[in-house]
This record gives structure tokens, C-alpha cells and sequence, in this order.
């Protein structure tokens, strides 16, 4: 394996060398120690295809906001939602956030159905919305 040395930075008693930008300087530093690649590879993790987006992934099909089981159907929507891993569409579908204070009655009715089915990954779910 190839170790890469970087160069040292100029850098004068009164910061870095005239007409030059630290943050350049750090990018040459950082990056030009790199073998050229014919294109970055980076890992998925850190790759989001579907970013940016404001419009909610799925229908929640929830009633009207004035509709007296509206916080319940949110509760439900929110957990579910955590289930497949889009907790943020349903956040912004139900106008509430994960761990919602005003939903934590509806939450705890929720997990006790989830452990009278042994849905453990739901109870599991509803614990960490309740902390």
C-alpha cells in the first residue's frame, strides 16, 4: 500500500500565505493527497436518491385535522411510518414530530395492542416514541 504524504501548509506568523484561502489550503491538503480516481466512489450510505422532496412518500389516509380521531390515526401513521423507515414523510403528513407529547395516550393504546399480538418490533417502536 502507497502512504501519501501531504505537503505542509504556508502558513506566516499572521495565518496562512497572502492571497491564498485557508480553506483552500486545507482542501489541497486534504484532497490532493488522493490517487486521481475516475470517479468518487462513495458508499450508498451516504447517497440519497430520494432527498428533497417535501411532499409525503405514501397517503396516510388520515381524517381532517378538526376530526376528533385525527391524533390517534397520526400516532398510527407515525409508527407505521417508522416501521419502513420514513418517519420524516409521515412527520410531515401529520404536522406532528417523533415524540409528540399530545400523542403519547394514543401511542401507549397503540403498544398495548402491538404486545397483546406479540408484535414486538411495533412495542419496540412505541417504547422509543414514549421516551
Amino acid at each position: 500500500m502507497t502512504t501519501f504524504a501531504a505537503k505542509p501548509a504556508r502558513v506566516h506568523a499572521s495565518g496562512p500565505s497572502p492571497g491564498t484561502d485557508s480553506s483552500t489550503d486545507l482542501a489541497i491538503r486534504t484532497f490532493s493527497i488522493q490517487p486521481k480516481l475516475s470517479r468518487p466512489d462513495l458508499s450508498r450510505a451516504f447517497v440519497n436518491e430520494d432527498a428533497g422532496g417535501t411532499v409525503p412518500r405514501r397517503n396516510y389516509e388520515l381524517p381532517e385535522r378538526d376530526d376528533p380521531t385525527f391524533d390517534a390515526a397520526a400516532a398510527a401513521a407515525l409508527l407505521e411510518a417508522a416501521r419502513a423507515g420514513e418517519t420524516a414523510s409521515a412527520e410531515e403528513a401529520t404536522g406532528y414530530y417523533w415524540g409528540e407529547p399530545r400523542l403519547h395516550e394514543h401511542v401507549r393504546r397503540i403498544r398495548d395492542r402491538a404486545e397483546a399480538t406479540n408484535d414486538d418490533r411495533l412495542v419496540q417502536l412505541a417504547d422509543r416514541f414514549l421516551r
